[in-house]
């Protein structure tokens, strides 16, 4: 009986290893030690994770600035909308309607990802080969982990895309309309989140060409 539950014992602490087991041969002169590698479990954000994260999104990133005035700048450059005329108050326009679309797709995004338990953010595919590490960078924003570690449909993050350029449509002028606007601002939204993707999953390989190009 003592027998079996410390072979249960041994047993549960083998699986809760993070990294390798050293296994010995008693029979041999010399112990034969083989590393064992054990696939670290998935670890499921925590509160705390989620909150950061969301901040870094929202406000905290390099990212979270560009993604506000690139497009006004964009908008001021090419009069768009034209209704808003130039000058500095028709760009803190500009600047004020893609922050608040922003703040909104990043709140939507998180809110909802959280309330589902599901991944949030680009994690590195940790796989080899050039094409499967693109086809892991492309395939994000349509796919992500829930709390069980299993691949499920990116409804989160597609759903906040699509939303938030629809709401967004109802601080522009009367001539822009959720169903067509919206939805084409959230394929090219899509598109570019798709282009991220993949320089985040090869970053270390554009930081080496570019150093090597110097």
């Amino acid at each position: 009986m003592r027998l079996t539950a410390l072979s249960a014992a041994l047993a549960g602490i083998a699986i809760l290893l993070p990294a390798q087991t050293v296994l010995a041969d008693p029979g041999s002169g010399t112990a034969a030690v083989a590393a064992v590698a054990i696939r670290p479990a998935f670890l499921a954000q925590t509160a705390g994770e989620r909150r950061r994260e969301y901040l870094r999104e929202a406000f905290l990133s390099p990212g979270a600035f560009f993604r506000v005035m690139g497009p006004a700048a964009g908008g001021q450059k090419g009069n768009e909308p034209p209704e808003w005329g130039q000058g500095a108050g028709a760009f803190g326009k500009r600047v004020a309607a893609r922050f608040a679309e922003a703040q909104l797709q990043t709140a939507l995004y998180h809110g909802s990802a959280a309330a589902a338990g599901y991944q949030t953010g680009y994690r590195r595919c940790g796989c080899e080969g050039g094409f499967r590490r693109l086809g892991y960078a492309l395939s994000r924003p349509f796919i992500t982990r829930n709390a069980r570690g299993a691949s499920v449909p990116n409804l989160p993050l597609l759903g906040s895309y699509y939303s938030a350029n629809m709401i967004s449509t109802y601080w522009y002028p009367d001539r822009y309309r959720p169903l067509k606007d919206g939805l084409q601002s959230g394929h090219v939204q899509v598109g570019i989140s798709m282009g991220f993707n993949v320089i985040r999953e090869f970053g270390p390989e554009f930081r080496k060409l570019f150093r090597f190009g110097r």
